[in-house]
């Protein structure tokens, strides 16, 4: 188990009294697992995952990650490995890791969601923010404003959106709880998905965005990297072409001269 998550999380041994010594914490009088993040501490309960029917795989998997954390490139897949819908501020760093007041206003909004409402939410959802738009952008095959909502459903490459005006971003703390609420009963309406088409037009929409990237980014760069190979490839295809009808020429020329000398 430690050998499968060690890349992304700490795993330790201590002795029960170690446990004991921590404030508010007893001594286990048998073995235990626990897991410390947030400020407190989660027990593996055997019993409840009986009733559950579920694994302790399944619990370190939906347990590994923070409450509320930030979502990266790096550990995005990790975290729809949780099978727990991910619950997602979109926002955008600036070029020093920064986020303007407006986003973290939303980003503190839904982080006391996340933490206040985890009796409710904790089994179905997972809560976190990215600072790269691109992240999500990708699973919604569009751009997203910022900041705003998604909710994306790990297995389906689903999303949620809150309902009413887009315009209105972000969402206030009602318009999410009430998302959160129709997800579970089953009466939102997702979007996207990962059928064929859908990749289809995420690979496109990846590409397309990747390549505006690289012109903003770098103009002159970008021009040369694909002007020179296209360039190439003109002058290769100009020149098979020109090779065959300059050579179908001379050949309806000498054909045409060994006509005239035959008839002379």
């Amino acid at each position: 188990m430690a050998e499968e998550f060690q890349p992304v999380n700490y795993f330790f041994s201590a002795p029960p009294k170690c446990i004991g010594q921590v404030a508010g914490m007893t001594a286990p009088a048998s073995p235990a697992v626990y897991v410390f993040k947030d400020g407190t501490s989660f027990m593996y309960d055997e019993g409840e995952a009986a009733e559950k029917n579920t694994t302790f795989l399944d619990w370190m998997s939906k347990e590994r990650f923070p409450t509320f954390q930030k979502i990266t490139y790096g550990d995005f897949y990790q975290v729809l490995k949780t099978g727990k819908k991910i619950v997602t501020a979109v926002l955008e760093e600036n070029q020093i890791g920064k986020i303007s007041m407006r986003m973290q206003e939303f980003k503190d909004t839904l982080e006391a969601i996340a933490l206040n409402t985890r009796e409710l939410y904790h089994e179905h959802f997972v809560f976190g923010w990215v600072g790269a738009p691109d992240i999500v952008n990708s699973v919604a095959m569009m751009n997203l404003p910022v900041p705003s909502l998604l909710v994306i459903k790990p297995d389906t490459y689903q999303y949620f959106l809150p309902e009413g005006d887009v315009r209105e971003q972000p969402p206030s703390p009602q318009a999410v709880l009430e998302l959160l609420n129709t997800i579970l009963d089953g009466s939102a309406v997702p979007y996207g998905g990962d059928s064929f088409p859908y990749r289809l037009y995420r690979a496109y929409f990846e590409a397309k965005n990747s390549l505006a990237g690289m012109w903003r980014g770098n103009p002159v760069l970008t021009a040369v990297l694909f002007g020179l190979p296209l360039g190439f490839l003109s002058i290769i295809c100009y020149t098979t072409c020109c090779c065959d009808v300059l050579e179908a020429s001379d050949e309806d020329d000498e054909a045409e001269d060994v006509r005239h000398e035959k008839k002379e």
